[in-house]
């Protein structure tokens, strides 16, 4: 065992102890951080795969680093916020089912909202010629599925869904509104899935568990887990079917793994946790020249329609030092790309500033519009290892929606 696999297991056990004290938030920003990559450190030391090299001192540096300022960001906002009265978990779930919510206002954007994301899901079909599900080479035919500006729309699919948990949760009385709501909810679900984008499904879910987590008692062990079986067989179902060309024991061995191709099924999920590691530290030693804030506002330059003419002038190309097909990165990489070290370690201790503070505007204020914004964040936390959430606008656009919609149906005294 590593001492890098010690200490992160060292730091897991300590926050797992201290969440058994009484009332003790199990999502704050600065514990689920923490835990996801002391997991994915640990994993990762395994060295599985010969594909996994042998880090740079400097590569090790860049990423705990990153890790540092992100705690070190959560500290500063918890020592500028503690003296503020937070409620506790029983007081905000209590109290959240007696606020006033506009219903009525909140079906009118549902529909509103479904009409425009099915309008544009029919329409990008008609574009580009086929459902990727249907497709005879479904891995490619779903990431070519991708006319900008409409598949922007369609990618508010996560939105139209937990908007659909809301209503459920908010509306306590039996309507027949609600089976007009669960028609839209089951139409948005499974329309998506022929898209075979398993992103989404995943931010939706880990958004819907908080907001359940934070706004009720009725959340137990037993819906959490079949919460996650539903989840992992979604997952399991759209990857089978955009690697349905490939068998697992051909994974097993394009990824050169170490151990018996007894344990083959393993390659998949491992090789997705690790590799993103190894993207980075490769990255980290081979980059030559920056790119100065292209993929850090890859959202803005991408909305304004310059990011292919910057990616050229700069010679942007992350795909370069990826291994084999893993073409991912942690959340760190394109602070790295644009600024290098100091933009690894101020932009991670303002993100990391700025979960903290979400989640204390939340646990203060205990509004909706906050508890909403403190999931999205917790999204790019428990993803930080994978991607980098804040940078995408898709992710921006669903951020700006849910904000906006979440605050137009408030009670006006709020």
């Amino acid at each position: 065992m590593t001492i890098i696999q010690i200490i992160s297991l060292i730091i897991l056990f300590f926050i797992i102890g201290i969440n058994f004290k009484k009332d003790t938030d199990i999502l704050s920003p600065g514990k689920v951080f923490l835990v996801i990559w002391s997991v994915v450190l640990f994993i990762t030391e395994f060295k599985f795969s010969l594909f996994q090299h042998t880090w740079s001192l400097f590569a090790w540096i860049t990423l705990l680093m990153g890790i540092i300022a992100f705690s070190l960001g959560n500290l500063i906002a918890n020592t500028v916020l503690i003296s503020n009265r937070l409620y506790s978990l029983k007081s905000i779930r209590s109290n959240f089912r007696m606020k006033k919510f506009n219903l009525n206002k909140l079906l009118v954007f549902l529909v509103g909202l479904f009409i425009i994301y099915f309008s544009a899901w029919a329409f990008e079909i008609i574009l580009y010629g086929e459902i990727p599900i249907f497709s005879l080479q479904p891995d490619t035919a779903r990431t070519e599925f991708d006319v900008f500006g409409i598949h922007l729309i369609v990618n508010l699919f996560p939105s139209i869904l937990f908007l659909c948990i809301e209503y459920f949760v908010l509306q306590t009385t039996q309507t027949k509104h609600k089976i007009f709501v669960w028609v839209i909810f089951f139409i948005t679900f499974f329309s998506y899935f022929f898209l075979l984008q398993r992103l989404n499904y995943f931010f939706w879910g880990t958004l819907t568990f908080t907001f359940l987590y934070y706004s009720s008692n009725s959340l137990n062990l037993k819906k959490i887990i079949t919460g996650l079986i539903i989840l992992i067989i979604i997952m399991w179902g759209i990857n089978s079917i955009r690697v349905a060309q490939y068998a697992t024991q051909y994974l097993y061995v394009i990824s050169k793994m170490k151990y018996s191709s007894d344990y083959a099924s393993f390659t998949g999920p491992y090789m997705y946790i690790v590799m993103n590691m190894e993207n980075f530290a490769n990255g980290v030693n081979r980059l030559q020249q920056h790119s100065y804030g292209i993929l850090s506002g890859d959202w803005f330059v991408a909305l304004i329609g310059i990011k292919s003419w910057l990616a050229e002038y700069f010679n942007v190309d992350y795909r370069k030092f990826v291994y084999s097909s893993y073409n991912t990165y942690p959340i760190f990489w394109n602070f790295y790309y644009d600024f290098g070290l100091i933009g690894v370690v101020i932009s991670s201790l303002v993100l990391g500033y700025l979960s903290s503070l979400f989640y204390f505007l939340f646990r203060i204020t205990m509004r909706l519009k906050y508890m909403v914004m403190y999931g999205i964040i917790l999204f790019g936390i428990v993803m930080s290892f994978f991607t980098n959430i804040f940078t995408s606008l898709n992710f921006m656009a669903n951020i700006l929606l849910l904000w906006w919609v979440n605050s137009r149906i408030m009670n006006e005294q709020e």
